[in-house]
């Protein structure tokens, strides 16, 4: 049977609240020399010459940077902004992540097909919103990278007035013991230095803030796909102003 988990609103509670001072820590104390490292990485590059030594320095700045992102990930989590909530429109968000996904991609030899059916609007924050589709659109071209795929994204009304989106991809699939931990904090499937483990604890803490309902449902060497119910927006909300 295909492993499925379905996974409702609060559970992540605890587990962002546990990384709160962590993430402050980080950020304090690692900033300045992060800052200091990279600095001198762009100083030294115009003084080398020989490829191997550019190499190194060009690693040495992905690298601090892609420790920048781990800790403004965790500040992310540490300390949300406050919430807006407004009529959202998701048909835009979605083509618009996609977009931005574009070159990652067509790279990674993954078709994009898509089914939008037309839904009432939500009520939510539209940068959350889109910064859920580009985790969600990063996670599925991450588990396409052996030999391309397809991204099927769409966009429905579900039975109960609410709408659904779903995410689904036809890559590598998840491991029936590993698809309980997906939205543990640092958890990842990736190899070594190609995952923080926070893509997806962002994604569900978004859901949870629109008091949306997240489905996961995989099959190793087949795929995954991510369901999202969100409720409508309330008619008045919705209707344009007179």
């Amino acid at each position: 049977a295909t492993p499925r988990v379905a996974l409702r609103p609060a559970r992540p509670a605890e587990a962002l609240a546990s990384v709160a001072p962590l993430a402050a820590g980080l950020a304090h104390e690692s900033g300045t020399p992060m800052g200091v490292i990279q600095g001198h990485a762009e100083a030294l590059e115009p003084s080398v010459r020989d490829e191997k030594g550019q190499w190194r320095l060009r690693t040495i700045r992905e690298q601090v940077d892609r420790i920048s992102r781990i800790i403004q990930a965790l500040l992310n989590m540490a300390r949300p902004r406050d919430a807006v909530r407004e009529p959202v429109e998701l048909e835009p968000l979605l083509e618009t992540a996609i977009s931005f996904l574009g070159v990652k991609l067509k790279r990674r030899g993954v078709t994009v097909e898509r089914d939008y059916r037309p839904t009432p609007s939500v009520r939510g924050d539209a940068e959350k919103l889109q910064q859920l589709f580009l985790n969600l659109g990063l996670n599925a071209a991450d588990a396409m990278e052996q030999g391309g795929g397809t991204l099927r994204v769409s966009l429905r009304p579900s039975a109960d007035g609410h709408v659904e989106l779903v995410f689904a991809d036809t890559g590598a699939g998840i491991a029936p013991d590993q698809i309980d931990r997906i939205f543990d904090p640092f958890f990842t499937t990736k190899p070594a230095g190609q995952g923080t483990g926070l893509g997806l604890v962002v994604a569900r803490g978004i859901v949870d803030g629109h008091d949306a309902t997240l489905d996961i449902a995989s099959t190793p060497g087949e795929g995954t796909s991510f369901r999202i119910v969100l409720p409508a927006a309330a008619a008045r909300d919705a209707a344009p102003a007179v």
